[in-house]
């Protein structure tokens, strides 16, 4: 194929040369490869490299959260790689038992743990799965843990956090520790972070009001729910917020109650061509 060639203006005055001419070459000087680059050369010979270069650029062109409980996810048209993040769910808060004249409070819920990773060379679709947060424990229960998601099943795997414990109605001073995070050792991807885990709850002493269930463990996409305050009719915590805090403990000097849910996780995928 001809060379296209095109006349310098007269500003800027240097360089000298009034001609360029661009053409493709698959061995300019300086690079090697079978794929033809674009290449500019004045009148004096130097060549110029415009197009072709190993190292590409990428440009953000979508940006796409992905809240179901599982599916599959399809690249748009030109997508060249990826950013994935993946968010667990929360775990449920503890709850708080019966009792006709003590406390009884539960501790809140692990916040979900993160991963995240870039991948190149994306071509096809992708089954995901987003991890509900923890729910449904009985009253005066243990919190049920909040769920993993994933990417491409085992590519990227983000853990749940723990469901809360409950502290045994009583009139004494005392604290129960709060629960793990969906632990960053035991995900999968290029970042990782561990869920915040649940607070710890407290039980004052005497009296049917004294004690508070635990904050709910904060994760990297959403805060944990608020512990309650211990009341004669029973307060249940707050719920976890999107995406993957954990649920508040509760707090009853009656009748037992639930545990607050845990926030589901979900996936944010960047899309770039």
């Amino acid at each position: 194929m001809s060379d296209l060639t095109f006349n310098k203006k007269v500003s800027p005055s240097s360089p000298a040369a009034n001609k360029v001419s661009l053409y493709y070459d698959s061995a300019p000087p300086g690079y090697t490869g079978a794929t033809p680059k674009l290449c500019a050369r004045d009148e004096n010979g130097v060549v110029a490299v415009l197009a072709g270069m190993t190292t590409l650029d990428y440009r953000l062109i979508k940006v796409t959260v992905l809240t179901a409980a599982s599916g599959t996810w399809t690249p748009t048209v030109g997508c060249r790689a990826a950013y994935v993040e993946v968010q667990a769910g929360g775990g449920q808060g503890g709850g708080a038992a019966t009792s006709s004249t003590q406390v009884s409070v539960g501790a809140g819920g692990g916040g979900g743990g993160y991963s995240a990773s870039w991948i190149t060379g994306v071509s096809a679709t992708v089954a995901y799965a987003c991890g509900a947060g923890g729910s449904g424990a009985a009253a005066g229960a243990t919190g049920n843990a909040g769920a993993d998601s994933t990417w491409a099943t085992t590519v990227i795997v983000a853990k749940g956090g723990a469901g809360g414990t409950v502290m045994a109605a009583g009139n004494t001073l005392i604290t129960s520790a709060g629960v793990a995070g969906g632990l960053a050792a035991s995900g999968t991807g290029d970042l990782k972070i561990g869920g915040g885990d649940g607070g710890w709850c407290i039980r004052l002493g005497t009296g049917t009001t004294q004690g508070a269930g635990g904050q709910g463990g904060s994760a990297v996409l959403g805060a944990g729910g608020a512990g309650a305050v211990a009341t004669t009719g029973g307060l249940a915590g707050t719920a976890g917020r999107v995406y993957g805090g954990g649920g508040g403990g509760s707090g009853t000097s009656s009748t037992a109650i639930a545990g607050a849910n845990g926030a589901n996780g979900c996936i944010r995928v960047w899309e770039f061509a």
